[in-house]
């Protein structure tokens, strides 16, 4: 990746990054779905990725006891 845009409201539904590969190829990730309360949201890439035709993923945010975050991508 050569660079990225990120829109000023991410990770708000709706909102995007545009990534910009080294190639110069772009692909746009956009937040389907956002639960605050829930540190979770759900995103998908258009246009499609390369090899598939709809990438989609979701992320959960969760505090560790010694201060950091973890997050699990599914």
């Amino acid at each position: 990746m050569r660079d990225w845009v990120v829109t000023p409201d991410f990770p708000e539904k709706g909102s995007t990054i545009v990534y910009t590969m080294t190639d110069g190829s772009t692909i746009t990730e956009t937040v389907f779905k956002r639960a605050p309360a829930a540190h979770h949201y759900v995103y998908g890439y258009l246009p499609p990725m390369p090899i598939f035709e709809f990438w989609q993923g979701n992320l959960f945010y969760s505090a560790t006891p010694d201060g950091r975050t973890e997050v699990t991508w599914r």
